[in-house]
């Protein structure tokens, strides 16, 4: 079916901001198949109108690490696995790093692919030893967003389903945001529990995002769904200085 045209869609950037066709994709990698995001997911996404994407190449859970239990090794796979098919699928996308390239892609016609991961577990390392180094290569490899937390607890700090123990980030939390902000990567506040979430916003440099929670009073049902006191929390950052963009 063709895509319906949309005005809004033909005059703006739409932008994806949190996407797992990974999971899809990168097993089909492994059998082999080459060029996969051209032939089977770009199509979908010009019907869509969609722009530009957040990829998750990795998560607080093995279904977004190559279904590894080690977290780190699986987002190095799956990053990896991404960068390879964009150079693959260059006639449809590309994974950008700065706000250059996506306005050079997008004006392309193809589809502007950005890094980021879902949880902070594949960036904690050696137990017991909180280190940024980690962080700092998934940088250099292109990776510019990060969800601190995902499902339950990390050593960065402490999601909705841990909401009770009202913990907010950790010290180790706070160096990542602190070297974030100085990076410039996207600090992502999805899945958070309110005490982590007001200590992201008051610590941070730069605007933060809620890239995928619903709305409380719209739908007070779901948990992970936030309030009009976060959302405002969120709108007082003057997105004009957000570096990254």
């Amino acid at each position: 079916m063709e895509r319906i045209p949309s005005i809004l869609h033909d005059e703006i950037i739409v932008c994806d901001g949190h996407n797992h066709f990974m999971i899809g994709l990168d097993p089909l990698r492994t059998t082999g198949e080459k060029g996969v995001f051209s032939a089977k997911y770009a199509p979908e996404f010009k019907k869509g109108g969609v722009n530009v994407i957040m990829a998750i190449v990795g998560a607080d859970t093995p279904s977004c690490c190559a279904f590894s239990d080690n977290l780190q090794w699986g987002t190095f796979r799956v990053l990896n696995s991404l960068l390879q098919e964009s150079e693959e699928s260059s006639d449809t996308m590309k994974v950008c790093v700065n706000y250059q390239e996506i306005s050079e892609t997008v004006e392309a016609g193809k589809i502007a692919c950005i890094m980021g991961i879902e949880g902070g577990r594949p960036l904690e390392g050696k137990p017991n030893y909180d280190s940024l180094d980690i962080l700092q290569i998934f940088y250099k490899l292109g990776l510019r967003q990060v969800q601190i937390c995902d499902f339950g607890r990390n050593r960065l700090g402490d999601e909705l389903s841990t909401a009770c123990t009202h913990g907010g980030l950790t010290p180790f939390g706070m160096e990542v945001i602190r070297e974030m902000n100085r990076l410039g990567m996207i600090v992502d506040t999805a899945h958070m529990n309110d005490e982590g979430f007001y200590d992201t916003v008051r610590i941070a440099t730069a605007p933060v995002i809620d890239s995928h929670s619903g709305v409380r009073k719209i739908c007070n049902t779901y948990a992970q769904n936030i309030s009009d006191e976060r959302l405002k929390a969120l709108a007082d950052g003057n997105l004009e200085q957000y570096f990254f963009f």
